[in-house]
């Protein structure tokens, strides 16, 4: 088999290279060779993009870390962004399921910053002189695990690919993590995986976030639970409250409702010793994305309405509002003479629930608090107007995670020009994030890139103050506090950053109620 391989690929040869000789322009058939099928065997060998881009078109490319010719594209990955055929061109991916209303924010986010970096590239590596464009290959994972895994392979073992960022949601990430980059040494750097579980992964430093875990969102909602008790008991005139937690079956959902629960305290006393007594209730309603066991949302529905709390703790993410929110008003027991108050992640914060507001009784909406890791300023303001002068598809720049996911390709970018002349290796990559927490503030904006090229060629480090808040990194755990923003809903709009948030640095609400009821309209 090998022998006539080799035989085979010296006929092509021999045949390209005299139609090359009489001056034809001859385009090789790219089918009779075996690419992007998620394996290191991806074609034939090469020195250069040229090589491989009269074989594919403008979907070939040489791999620096294979020198084997590769197509750019695969069945996820479909989207290319930069000048691709430059050798001297840096290939990153991003796994996002950008067809989804939570995802395509968060590729918007991606694109937007690399825009930025595409009216300045990166500086050459050290001893070479010309520069380096930046080129992206977004990925649509679906949200699902088993695609993500697909693409991620398709990015590291045909293309080389350094780093991704990527995935939206923490089960998908870990997935990616654990069967892909890990064991290749890639870095992977997610804008919004939140699970705790990722704060303890084994992962040699290559598993990176730019939004904090929900360990801190949950500080928020236990920060905000005396609050709701005293209005629920005031509103009510009962002496003890019900309070349930309702919550997705995934990393996300579960880790929420694992950070809040030993911790929850209302009518004197820790949640978990109210069960019993039945005025707490945790209920895993299961997780979409299993097949095996999909989630019955009527059940869960059936028993939070049986239960009557007066408040609901609600982790999930587009599943809470049709299924769940939608049906539990639905069938509420109007005799009690209340509802329930509402208090969602940063998951709930999506098109859906705004577009079930625009037909429920506005009353409805005035029983709803969200939170969402963030900040707002000067900042956030000018990520929101490049965005809005880039992006036309609709999405806005305040959904959540766009900002942070802006910052994730800055600090890859950033981390890429730290590595000097060292090859480009996750490794290598992860230590230079190590030196974006400290010296001298540098902001994002294409003004502001050369410092900071200069700043890390030098050998030196500086504090990279992002559009989502200061990215302080844990060099341990590879993540950044934030704080945590609180959101309410107007009618017919997106949700609305209140003037109260959890300062992650202080462990308190800044702000109260109050407040939030005189912005909102409660």
């Amino acid at each position: 088999m090998r022998t006539r391989l080799a035989v085979a690929f010296a006929s092509v040869a021999l045949v390209v290279g005299a139609a090359y000789a009489a001056g034809c322009n001859v385009l090789l058939d790219a089918s009779k060779y075996r690419v992007g099928e998620g394996t290191d065997d991806t074609g034939f060998a090469c020195t250069k993009n040229d090589d491989c881009r009269r074989a594919f078109g403008d979907d070939g490319m040489c791999p620096a870390s294979t020198r084997r010719c590769a197509r750019i594209r695969s069945a996820e990955c479909t989207r290319v962004l930069g000048d691709a055929a430059s050798d001297e061109a840096i290939f990153i991916g991003s796994l996002f399921p950008f067809e989804q209303s939570s995802g395509a924010p968060i590729e918007n986010g991606v694109e937007v910053a690399l825009e930025e970096f595409r009216s300045v590239e990166l500086p050459p590596v050290p001893g070479e002189t010309r520069r380096r464009p930046l080129v992206l290959v977004a990925c649509n994972d679906q949200g699902d695990g088993p695609t993500a895994v697909r693409a991620a392979q398709h990015l590291v073992n045909d293309l080389g690919i350094p780093a991704i960022i990527g995935s939206a949601f923490s089960n998908v990430t870990l997935q990616v993590a654990n069967q892909v980059t890990i064991p290749r040494s890639v870095l992977l750097v997610s804008p919004s995986s939140t699970s705790p579980t990722l704060t303890r992964l084994t992962d040699n430093g290559l598993v990176w976030r730019t939004c904090p875990s929900d360990v801190i969102q949950a500080e928020a909602h236990l920060a905000l639970m005396p609050h709701l008790e005293r209005d629920a008991k005031l509103a009510t005139g009962a002496e003890k409250i019900k309070v349930a937690v309702l919550h997705k079956g995934d990393l996300y959902g579960r880790g929420l409702a694992e950070a809040l629960s030993p911790k929850l305290v209302f009518n004197e006393a820790n949640a978990l010793d109210q069960v019993d007594s039945g005025h707490f209730l945790r209920l895993d309603y299961g997780d979409p994305q299993d097949s095996a066991a999909p989630p019955d949302y009527a059940a869960a529905v059936r028993n939070v309405v049986a239960f009557e709390p007066h408040v609901v703790f609600l982790y999930g993410t587009t599943e809470t509002v049709e299924p769940l929110i939608a049906q539990t008003e639905a069938t509420w027991h109007t005799s009690l003479g209340y509802r329930p108050f509402y208090v969602m992640g940063d998951g709930s914060a999506v098109p859906e629930l705004s577009a079930y507001l625009a037909r429920a009784p506005d009353e409805t909406r005035r029983r709803m608090l969200g939170t969402k890791p963030g900040t707002v300023g000067p900042k956030f303001e000018a990520f929101k107007s490049t965005y809005l002068s880039r992006v036309h598809d609709g999405t806005s720049p305040a959904a959540t995670w766009a900002v942070n996911a802006y910052d994730a390709l800055y600090t890859v970018a950033f981390s890429i020009v730290a590595a000097g002349a060292d090859p480009l290796r996750g490794p290598n990559l992860a230590r230079g994030l190590e030196r974006l927490v400290s010296g001298q503030r540098i902001s994002p904006g294409s003004a502001n890139l050369n410092a900071a090229f200069d700043l890390l060629l030098a050998g030196a480090s500086f504090d990279y103050d992002g559009a989502s808040g200061p990215l302080d990194f844990d060099r341990t755990t590879g993540e950044a506090p934030s704080d945590i923003l609180l959101w309410c809903m107007q009618r017919d709009s997106e949700p609305r950053i209140a003037p109260v948030y959890f300062s992650a640095a202080e462990g308190k609400l800044v702000g109260g109620l109050p407040e939030i009821r005189a912005f909102c309209g409660f």
